[in-house]
């Protein structure tokens, strides 16, 4: 048979703690109590687990029944704990996790980039007015204010640079 994949949560309770004839409510709490919901969020807790639940019905490990106007749900003879596994990231799929770790160091590098060509924008505009100053020393004040802006800047996007780099490579360390 093949394997299914169960929220972590859902993993602990049936397979673990080998939960047998419950209801969708009585599960949604049970995973409440592992890590708890906000009151807002119950319906959506209540949606997922019922989505589960279809799903093991549908794989034949679990049967539905109605007893006193509530369904019930009891395992099968088909439901054996070493043919499901525990999702690492719950109601995350692994591979959009990674998507999105790459597309985030996508775009710090490309940002990056940026920083970098602005950096050397700065550098070679205090470069020109320490060259100016040279060829004009009578512009000493406007040059020298012009200078020390430029020189921030360069500072600023240094700092920059550096945080961004850092990121980097706590995303990809070697």
């Amino acid at each position: 048979m093949r394997r299914i994949k169960l929220p972590s949560s859902l993993f602990k309770i049936l397979v673990e703690q080998n939960t047998d004839n419950f209801t969708a409510l009585q599960l949604r709490d049970a995973c409440e109590q592992l890590s708890p919901v906000e009151a807002s969020n119950k319906s959506e807790a209540y949606k997922a687990v019922y989505r589960q639940l279809t799903k093991l019905k549908r794989n034949g490990v679990i049967s539905s029944s109605r007893h006193q106007g509530q369904v019930h749900y009891v395992k099968t003879d088909k439901f054996k704990p070493e043919i499901f596994y525990c999702s690492k990231l719950p109601a995350h799929n692994v591979e959009e996790h990674l998507v999105k770790k790459s597309n985030i160091q996508s775009e710090l590098v490309n940002k990056l980039k940026e920083y970098e060509v602005e950096m050397l924008s700065a550098i070679g505009e205090s470069d020109e007015y320490k060259a100016l100053y040279s060829s004009y020393p009578e512009l000493k004040a406007q040059l020298e204010a012009q200078y020390l802006i430029a020189r921030e800047r360069s500072s600023k996007v240094l700092g920059q640079i550096t945080a961004i780099k850092k990121v980097i490579k706590d995303l990809h360390p070697t």
